[in-house]
């Protein structure tokens, strides 16, 4: 019975945290934060879905946070890939190495309008 009251306040914590409220230096650290924080939300009403959904509802509490945890990670990796667009990046003589980001395009002027997909290997900024 221990579980309930942490799990209560842990929850309470999280309804009241407000992404955008996030002060960060980067534009992509807020959003990496803001995905991460509402794949967590999303973690918990599918966790909770999924535990009213059982038959018996009190043997599956552990629904809620493993549901938040799934989801706090696939959102950090969502923002992760959202904000970065190339493999490599030269910027003031830095070089930068991240998760390309994949784009899908449709090639208008094929006679199939075939899907294209895109990926940004390399980035050098002047």
């Amino acid at each position: 019975m221990k579980k309930r009251p942490v799990m209560l306040v842990i929850l309470s914590i999280l309804l009241l945290i407000q992404p955008m409220n996030l002060h960060a230096a980067d534009g992509t650290v807020r959003e990496v934060f803001s995905d991460s924080f509402h794949g967590g939300l999303v973690g918990i009403l599918v966790g909770g879905a999924s535990m009213l959904l059982a038959d018996k509802p009190s043997d599956h509490k552990d629904n809620l946070s493993t549901g938040a945890g799934i989801g706090i990670i696939l959102g950090a990796v969502y923002g992760v890939a959202k904000t970065t667009n190339a493999f490599a990046e030269v910027h003031d003589g830095n070089l930068t190495v991240s998760v390309p980001t994949l784009h899908l395009e449709v090639d208008a002027t094929a006679r199939k309008h075939l899907p294209l997909w895109k990926v940004v290997a390399l980035r050098v900024t002047f």
